[in-house]
């Protein structure tokens, strides 16, 4: 009797002993919780990265919530939305909006009405763009627009604007006024779809600080250091690249003079010759050419280059970084791991264009060769079918290197962020990186 009495009550203990393991600790809780102490430099915190991801959305919601009056523009949707009081009071089709990859590409981020024509006429095109609204350097949203002899631009064409059908945009015009807020957004994959699959990745990195992450859905695989302040040379070099697109046609001719001979890792520039942005953007793309920055803000002007480039770096969600003078190493001009990731994810889906002259992969049928022979890529991974684009600058401590892989995962290939600072070995960091993502992770 006693024995039966032991066997059932160890039957029920087991039961609920099961039950309470069941309810407070799935195999995922478990596995997480073990996940904490794993002793690997790469692997210190594989969560979504808040700010990235999220940035335009909460930025959505705090307008909502805010009542006041903001443009909603979804370039995935094909969908603009002028809302007030929290809810869309008109909604309008977009009918055109900038290529993807393309020079023209139109740029994600936050921004404001700034301009307001009924009938400007672009210097670049050298079309009447009607019920003009300007949002970002040379992008505006208007109606259909037309040639000085009144025929209409084809349909189908953009040069970076979002197009709106003609009475559209009347109706939209007379609605808005200078100041309101613009959000120019992308649909993108959700973090949660990627499933955590963890091996041990490599045992020592060189960098103090660096971050991994999926620039789709913000995933991020690994990362030391991401809110740090760290060295924003190489942001400074591509928010100027960046706003020279926006803000200059790619044909411009800019004339050098002496004072963009500054110290630069390699020297080019002779005062009195003339060369295009397009033709500056590969030397500072490629060989972090501080002379090519210069000639670029100089063109833009130098005080307004800084207040853009502070600008352009608000809109697309670098919210810890700072910028007084873009040709000073130091504490004037900072940013964070996180924040760079913000700029490479910018880059990728709005200027992927200054990404692949970066890895010298861009297309040259339209523009043709840059005008300066024998570029010396700097970046690395120039001729690697994998690489997408990136930026290396040496420092005293070390190198900085921001770079972006189209990584396969199976069937589906994912864009990766790979930033370092303060690297002692560049190279082998990044690749001992990209091996780790590929090896610990699936989707």
């Amino acid at each position: 009797m006693r024995a039966t009495f032991l066997v059932l009550f160890g039957v029920i203990f087991g039961i609920i002993g099961i039950f309470i393991f069941q309810r407070f600790f799935s195999i995922d809780t478990l596995a997480e919780s073990v996940e904490e102490y794993i002793p690997n430099t790469l692997r210190q915190k594989i969560i979504p990265l808040e700010n990235s991801k999220n940035f335009l959305e909460s930025e959505i919601v705090r307008l909502k919530k805010s009542g006041e009056m903001f443009v909603l523009a979804n370039l995935t949707t094909m969908q603009l939305d002028v809302y007030e009081n929290g809810v869309p009071v008109v909604t309008f089709p977009i009918q055109a909006k900038g290529r993807e990859g393309s020079w023209w590409e139109t740029p994600a981020g936050l921004y404001s009405i700034k301009i307001k024509s009924q009938n400007h006429l672009s210097s670049i095109g050298n079309v009447y763009m009607p019920w003009s609204m300007q949002f970002q350097g040379n992008f505006f949203i208007h109606g259909l627009p037309y040639y000085p002899d009144g025929s209409l631009v084809s349909t189908s064409y953009s040069g970076g604007c979002i197009r709106l059908n003609t009475d559209d945009a009347e109706k939209m015009y007379k609605l808005v006024t200078r100041g309101v807020p613009v959000i120019i957004y992308e649909d993108f994959d959700n973090a949660s779809d990627l499933k955590r699959n963890y091996i041990f990745g490599p045992s020592a990195i060189t960098a103090q600080n660096f971050l991994v992450a999926d620039l789709s859905n913000g995933f991020t695989f690994s990362s030391q250091g991401g809110d740090e302040n760290v060295d924003a040379l190489i942001a400074t070099n591509l928010l100027t690249a960046i706003v020279s697109a926006e803000y200059m046609d790619i044909e411009r001719n800019i004339m050098t003079d002496s004072s963009d001979q500054v110290p630069t890792i390699k020297p080019r520039l002779e005062s009195g010759k003339k060369y295009t942005v397009y033709d500056y953007l590969y030397i500072l793309l490629q060989e972090s050419s501080q002379e090519a920055s210069h000639v670029l803000a100089r063109a833009l002007g130098l005080s307004r280059t800084v207040d853009l480039v502070t600008q352009k770096a608000q809109a697309i969600g670098m919210e810890r970084s700072q910028f007084g003078d873009l040709q000073t190493v130091g504490s004037v001009n900072v940013t964070t791991p996180t924040d760079m990731y913000q700029l490479l994810r910018y880059m990728y889906f709005n200027r992927k264009f200054l990404l692949t002259i970066s890895a010298n992969t861009a297309e040259t049928q339209v523009y043709g060769a840059p005008a300066f022979k024998n570029i010396e890529n700097f970046n690395l991974f120039e001729g690697d079918p994998e690489f997408v684009g990136g930026n290396v600058r040496q420092i005293v401590n070390g190198t900085n290197g921001v770079f972006v892989f189209d990584i396969p995962f199976g069937e589906t290939v994912k864009p990766i962020a790979i930033i370092l600072n303060q690297s002692t070995n560049i190279e082998s960091d990044v690749r001992a990186m990209r091996t780790f993502v590929q090896t610990s992770f699936r989707n």
